[in-house]
């Protein structure tokens, strides 16, 4: 079955959301705006989320179901993240998965992200006003990032990255895309890059 957003009703009264294995489908912003949310049960059946489910809730802090990670705070899709559930973390390390999917993290308040070597991608808006976020590790083996992928992230001031020759290579869709463009501040194996030579 299919859940959209006029499915739900009254929203904002919600706290947890169960819902049955039959549902295989979520459509985008099917969540938004349940501020009181804290946690979601998916289900075994899930195998698609749309995009920006979750948008304004910032209480949502667990998952559950057959397509979540083991810790309770990702929905994984086809090995890809398409939701986040950051509640009250700081940090983070993104692993298992090859994508993060267009605003699968978006607006989180985190303050550092790692994203672990098993990504390859991350997509539009992946990251996009996470105004808390002021470091973020990228792996050598991101191909591509998205445009506005790191778009007003406005505390973002140190991307880390420990091979200069992938970071070089990676194929940033636009400026929006860069990290750099907010955080101007570029660490190689810890230290700060000052002379660039290519």
């Amino acid at each position: 079955g299919f859940l959209g957003k006029s499915d739900l009703g009254n929203e904002e009264l919600f706290k947890t959301i169960t819902l049955p294995n039959s549902v295989e489908r979520i459509g985008d912003y099917a969540f938004v705006g349940c501020a009181n949310l804290t946690s979601v049960n998916f289900g075994t059946g899930l195998t698609e989320l749309g995009v920006r489910c979750f948008e304004g809730c910032p209480h949502l802090s667990s998952f559950s179901g057959g397509c979540v990670s083991k810790d309770g705070r990702c929905v994984i899709v086809n090995n890809r993240l398409v939701a986040f559930a950051p509640g009250s973390l700081s940090e983070y390390t993104f692993d298992g998965i090859s994508t993060i999917e267009q605003w699968a993290v978006a607006a989180s308040g985190m303050k550092r992200v790692t994203i672990s070597d098993d990504v390859e991608r991350i997509c539009e808006c992946a990251f996009h006003s996470s105004s808390a976020l002021e470091q973020v590790t990228i792996p050598p083996t991101i191909r591509e990032v998205g445009q506005y992928a790191f778009y007003n992230c406005n505390k973002l001031n140190r991307v880390d990255i420990t091979d200069l020759a992938s970071w070089v290579a990676i194929a940033f869709e636009d400026t929006s895309a860069n990290p750099l463009m907010s955080a101007k501040n570029l660490y190689l194996n810890d230290a700060l890059v000052e002379n660039l030579v290519i």
